[in-house]
């Protein structure tokens, strides 16, 4: 027998697809269902609170970032109202955080630009938490990572 062998190479586990429960998937259709009917009669009137403007933010970010990893070949118009929906929310947003007390409100093409855009995305997410939840919850932990987003509160932010 030979004196020296080459030593092991060590295992790497491989990354195995588990669904979710039904109840977790459930759960993450809720949230995505309550940000839209939220957006829907809060946002005209001035009444809708940071977390639901955070929440809708990042609703586009982890669409954009699920159909880029998904490898969706997207059309203009759905692209244009993505970046309409988005810019449309980030104003908003900035506009928001600026008054003393903070409020959101917006015009009425903003609305019309978010609320084209939430249908858009609220329906390509229900979509596919109801296909596959597990990898949603990936790529929606990947779009908290990447695209960050400062809180505007002091001492406060959800950047990782």
């Amino acid at each position: 027998m030979p004196k020296s062998k080459k030593p092991r190479k060590r295992h790497q586990p491989r990354w195995v697809h588990r669904p979710l429960p039904p109840e977790q998937a459930q759960g993450i259709r809720d949230k995505f269902i309550a940000v839209q009917v939220a957006m829907e009669l809060k946002l005209h009137l001035g009444t809708c609170t940071l977390d639901e403007i955070t929440a809708a933010i990042e609703m586009f970010n982890l669409t954009g970032l699920s159909l880029i990893h998904r490898k969706f070949k997207l059309e203009d118009d759905l692209v244009d109202t993505l970046n309409a929906g988005s810019e449309a929310l980030a104003a908003v947003r900035a506009r928001g955080l600026k008054l003393k007390p903070m409020r959101f409100v917006c015009t009425a093409k903003e609305r019309d630009d978010i609320l084209n855009g939430l249908e858009t995305v609220g329906q390509y997410l229900v979509d596919a938490a109801t296909d596959d939840a597990s990898r949603l919850l990936l790529e929606w932990k990947a779009s908290l990572i990447y695209g960050g987003i400062e809180d505007g509160r002091k001492g406060h932010s959800e950047k990782t």
